[in-house]
């Protein structure tokens, strides 16, 4: 089994969603007539980028406002770069500790959890001890780790560690032994995109485009055109766009593994790592985008997918019915795409 582990920083790194925003304005009736607003900033170690279309005058600034401060809740609750969240707490926390948690964090760790089961463990929520001995955590420096510490990591991963419980409407979450640790950065930008989502439709905002570290999530339209959204080429040190398609009413996540690495000694090392050996492993598998009706399941089956490399992976898409575009590197370097699902009709090569 191969587990690949991403940071907000490294999921910003390696993918790159062009999303295309025309701002002409429908002129049929004033009356009616649908403005464009964007507002972006930065959160999680990445940026987001939102816009909206609204038939009436909107408060952009208090609009803003309002979506940062979801935005820092969930980022204290769940970041593993701010040492006084709540997550980092509970990873300094000591075994079978209880810590009450909010709702949210709990949704999240639950769904984690849930994957990392569908997928025996091949995504994992508890692979960070083994991501920062390779230095690809948020405080470690990279480097090839001692087979000592590498095995020492290793014995701190497993998703079965993890216990969460609810009792009268609390969450209660615990681990089984010390220095098990937690990494929702593969899932939590997700997540914040569809608690912003559902921010903007509750506040009026019927059409809108939420994107975060190239996580994205559609509603409506573009004043009745579609949002177009497209899929980064897979290549080092070069950027261009290799599929487009139009983002209805759903949500995209992509995973990758082609611009998180280091080198030592003449040795390319990437962030994909295997759970069993503690080494990063080599794939085919370069890409991997999913749609799904929630980001934050997108944003974790897409870090599986990945994770799983291209057989397993196509093996896994076609008996749960997932809708994903595989990038993968055939013969002489050449890029090839493997469509599943809503994707076979959804894609179009680059003009």
């Amino acid at each position: 089994m191969i587990l690949c582990w991403m940071t907000s920083v490294d999921k910003r790194q390696h993918i790159l969603f062009i999303f295309l925003i025309i701002s002409t304005f429908s002129l049929s009736s004033c009356a009616k007539r649908s403005y464009q607003r964007v507002y972006r900033g930065s959160t999680m170690g990445t940026t987001y980028n939102i816009t909206i279309y609204t038939g009436r005058n909107t408060n952009i600034d208090l609009l803003q406002k309002n979506t940062e401060k979801i935005l820092a809740e969930i980022n204290q609750q769940m970041s593993t770069y701010d040492s006084t969240s709540l997550i980092s707490k509970f990873n300094k926390s000591k075994a079978n500790v209880g810590m009450q948690i909010p709702e949210d964090f709990a949704s999240v760790v639950e769904k984690a959890l849930r994957i990392a089961s569908d997928t025996s463990g091949i995504y994992d929520p508890t692979i960070g001890p083994l991501v920062n001995v390779w230095g690809f955590g948020p405080t470690s420096t990279r480097h090839k780790p001692s087979i000592q510490d590498i095995k020492k990591a290793m014995s701190l991963v497993g998703f079965q560690k993890i216990n969460l419980t609810k009792n009268n409407n609390l969450y209660t979450l615990s681990k089984s032994i010390d220095g098990v640790e937690l990494d929702l950065s593969s899932i939590a930008k997700g997540f914040a995109v569809d608690k912003i989502s559902t921010f903007l439709t509750y506040e009026g905002h019927q059409n809108h485009l939420v994107e975060i570290g190239g996580e994205m999530r559609s509603a409506g339209n573009k004043n009745g055109n579609d949002w177009i959204v497209g899929i980064e080429r897979p290549v080092m040190n070069k950027r261009s766009i290799i599929r487009y398609f139009a983002l209805q009413n759903t949500s995209l996540a992509t995973s990758g593994n082609y611009r998180n690495y280091f080198e030592e000694d003449k040795h390319i090392y990437a962030h994909t790592l295997d759970p069993f050996t503690g080494y990063p492993a080599p794939t085919t598998l370069l890409s991997v985008s999913v749609l799904a009706s929630s980001c934050a399941m997108a944003d974790g089956l897409s870090t599986a997918l990945m994770a799983m490399g291209e057989e397993k992976a196509t093996q896994y898409v076609t008996a749960h019915n997932i809708d994903a575009l595989f990038i993968v590197r055939g013969e002489d370097q050449f890029l090839q795409t493997i469509s599943f699902g809503k994707f076979k009709e959804l894609v179009k090569e680059e003009e």
